[in-house]
């Protein structure tokens, strides 16, 4: 997965009430965590965010992944908060997961999908 820049307009008033501001993803990339007591290791997403923006924002990121037939494996999620103007933070999601079911493996996921990257004012 390659640098993306994601760019939501609002205006200045609505920025700083917390409205949606630009988020750039520099780097993300799936990588397995070690489990704890022995259990089998989950997968987390791993990445750098930065701020364009010309004020400190918290970023929220989510992924899908899912197996080759297409059935959901899970969500992951991360939060960067207070990322200074012009600053990249590193991060790590929450495992992937879904309600009910074990922690999928690493080589079970065909594919892993970014569905939300956004920054707020904070």
């Amino acid at each position: 997965m390659g640098v993306g820049v994601i760019l939501v307009l609002s205006s200045p008033a609505e920025a700083m009430r917390g409205g949606n501001l630009a988020v750039v993803v520099e780097s993300e990339h799936l990588t397995p965590l070690p489990a704890a007591g022995g259990d089998a290791a989950t997968c987390a997403m791993i990445g750098v965010v930065r701020n364009p923006n010309g004020l400190m924002v918290t970023v929220r990121l989510m992924w899908h992944a899912t197996d080759v037939a297409g059935a959901s494996l899970g969500l992951a999620f991360a939060r960067v908060a207070r990322i200074p103007p012009g600053q990249q933070r590193a991060f790590v999601s929450t495992p992937l997961a879904a309600a009910g079911q074990p922690p999928p493996s690493c080589p079970a996921l065909a594919h892993v999908d970014r569905m939300e990257a956004t920054a707020a004012a904070s």
